[in-house]
């Protein structure tokens, strides 16, 4: 009878684990948002623009470096590189010369990790960069933060190359 009573609950056990790492179907998502692609040249990105981003590279001149729009993190990181002082800077002064832009700052992530993970971590990714904003006397009016998490990649693929380059913030200015 013991024994029973001990295949029936180790079965159980194993039932009850064994459903909980069933992951569903990834649902896919079309959307018409501005997205990137792999870069076709050496230090060129294709970029889809919607109807309500502004092109910066109409912007850019030789006081602000425009054409450069996003920062990139290391891995569960949110902690801003030194490479991307230069970025956020070219916006910063742009932004202080020309008092009615606003911006938006989207925070992405890779696929790995769990959905609400990966919003979360691109929440802190878009939020370290508007701290640098706010430090630099922009208003917050005129900053929107949002996060896509893992689902707006800007390449589908399973290397460590399209998950850095998938690990962003991208910087938007909002019409």
């Amino acid at each position: 009878m013991k024994i029973i009573i001990k295949f029936v609950c180790t079965l159980s056990l194993l039932f009850i684990f064994g459903c909980s790492m069933i992951t569903p179907e990834p649902e896919v998502v079309i959307t018409t948002e501005p997205m990137l692609t792999m870069p076709d040249e050496e230090g060129t990105t294709d970029r889809v623009e919607s109807e309500d981003s502004l092109d910066v590279r109409q912007m850019s001149n030789d006081e602000y470096a425009l054409d450069e729009y996003l920062i990139y993190f290391d891995y569960n990181k949110y902690d801003l590189k030194e490479d991307s002082e230069k970025v956020i800077n070219s916006y910063i002064n742009y932004m202080k010369k020309n008092s009615s832009s606003n911006i938006i700052i989207e925070g992405h992530a890779d696929e790995r990790g769990s959905r609400a993970f990966n919003l979360a971590l691109g929440e802190k990714r878009a939020d370290a960069v508007k701290e640098i904003f706010l430090l630099n006397n922009i208003s917050d009016t005129r900053i929107e933060t949002v996060s896509y998490g893992e689902e707006k990649p800007v390449v589908d693929a399973y290397s460590e190359e399209s998950h850095s380059l998938n690990r962003r913030v991208e910087l938007k200015f909002k019409k």
